[in-house]
């Protein structure tokens, strides 16, 4: 009998689906495509998807994917957060970057979508299995300062970005 494929879905937006036929006669197949975003991932994940139909003995099939992801790089912690600033004090706050790759990554820059904060970096260039040491620095706290936005590390490895949640603000 005709398939008629009424859903697609995943668990979570990070993997998103196309399906090449949603009516199928007997015996046509089609393409299902998975694309998974591993960007906040590490370690193994598993993702599912799930293909509701008009199968009367099947009506949802779940279909699993694995997946063991990898970084590069990897930055720690991954969200800074500064709060109960006391105007005039300056603050420090120290994060790990550590080169899990086999080639050595250079750090080409750190932007900041928060000007008040100065990125010292104690060196640009991270052996494999190496750390570098990064200092993010408020040299004096303002009245009413809000800290909200991100560090990007642009880099040569293969996450040629890596990003950093700042967050935070003066006590009131």
């Amino acid at each position: 009998a005709p398939l008629e494929i009424k859903n697609v879905r995943s668990t979570c937006g990070c993997t998103v689906t196309t399906i090449g036929k949603r009516n199928l006669g007997p015996q046509e197949s089609t393409e299902l495509t998975a694309v998974f975003d591993s960007g906040r991932y590490r370690g193994e994940v598993i993702k599912n998807i799930y293909i509701y139909s008009n199968d009367p003995e099947n009506p949802i099939k779940k279909l699993s994917v694995r997946a063991d992801v990898r970084v590069d790089l990897e930055i720690r912690p991954p969200i800074v957060y500064f709060a109960g600033l006391k105007e005039g004090e300056k603050v420090e706050r120290n994060l790990i970057i550590k080169n899990y790759s086999k080639e050595t990554v250079k750090i080409k820059e750190i932007a900041s979508t928060v000007s008040s904060i100065d990125p010292e970096l104690n060196k640009t260039n991270i052996e494999p299995g190496d750390s570098a040491s990064l200092k993010l620095v408020i040299n004096e706290v303002e009245k009413d300062m809000k800290l909200t936005g991100e560090l990007t590390i642009f880099n040569t490895s293969h996450q040629p970005e890596i990003k950093v949640i700042v967050y935070g603000g003066t006590i009131r």
